[in-house]
């Protein structure tokens, strides 16, 4: 029986020319908070600083998440939102308004820049709901934790991916993070941390990714391998191997 991976990542990622460094161990303890500044592919095309020098507000909803966003004068206005306790589908609602485009399944950062979600006080936990990324740019999101979000079953939340990232995304930062599952495909889980069709300047640093099936996807070369397949290159304690996802760091190392 396959035993539960763990992994401890710090990575740079990005759809073209993809240098990721990892390091895989056993038993890694949840992500602390954040230390120091961010680093890799988010540092490049102008950086990326997520919601500083803008309104600080505290959710402890999904609903009020979106309120945030849908409350700012427009959708690049600057906001740092401070999250506690456990956002769900029973607490996440649809919010409507000109400087947002949110949805009742997901934590929705579409279409909107400039913001920063961070987790505080006792922690902030997305609890079988997703955060999704979609035509954005210049967002962070740090010291929370997702787990278990399913495609298949009941509740399910952005298919399965825990964070996913997709058309025309720039300069992401995630931080601190633990994302986690309860199994595989056959559980209905997908990926924990997806990076897809035209999404550049992601760095994810500090973070575990465990109990997963499928640690994640960078590029789209399972579907569009011509057009959207990405070049990377990954280590385990500097030993260089092929495939970046945490399910081939565990198989190839063995770090099960």
């Amino acid at each position: 029986m396959r035993r539960p991976t763990a992994l401890r990542v710090c990575a740079a990622l990005a759809t073209t020319a993809v240098a990721a460094a990892a390091g895989a161990v056993l038993l890694t303890p949840g992500a602390s908070a954040a230390v120091g500044g961010v680093t890799g592919y988010a540092t490049q095309n102008g950086g990326t600083t997520g919601g500083a020098g803008g309104q600080t507000v505290r959710a402890t909803t999904g609903t009020a998440i979106h309120a945030a966003l849908c409350g700012r004068a427009s959708s690049s206005t600057p906001i740092i939102i401070e999250v506690s306790g456990t956002i769900n589908h029973g607490n996440t609602t649809k919010v409507s308004g000109d400087s947002c485009n949110t949805a009742a399944d997901k934590i929705e950062l579409k279409e909107i820049s400039n913001v920063t979600i961070i987790g505080v006080g006792g922690g902030a936990v997305f609890d079988q709901l997703a955060i999704h990324v979609r035509d954005s740019s210049n967002i962070i999101i740090q010291n929370v934790t997702v787990r278990n979000v399913k495609k298949s079953g009941s509740p399910t939340s952005n298919g399965g991916d825990a964070i996913g990232m997709e058309s025309t995304v720039r300069n992401v930062w995630v931080d601190h993070v633990t994302l986690e599952a309860s199994g595989g495909e056959s559980e209905g889980f997908d990926g924990l941390f997806d990076v897809k069709d035209n999404v550049q300047y992601v760095t994810l640093s500090y973070s575990v990714l465990r109990n997963s099936g499928r640690g994640g996807l960078v590029g789209d070369a399972l579907v569009r391998p011509r057009r959207h397949k990405a070049e990377v290159s990954c280590s385990v304690r500097g030993d260089p191997i092929g495939g970046c996802d945490a399910v081939n760091l565990s198989r190839q190392r063995g770090y099960r």
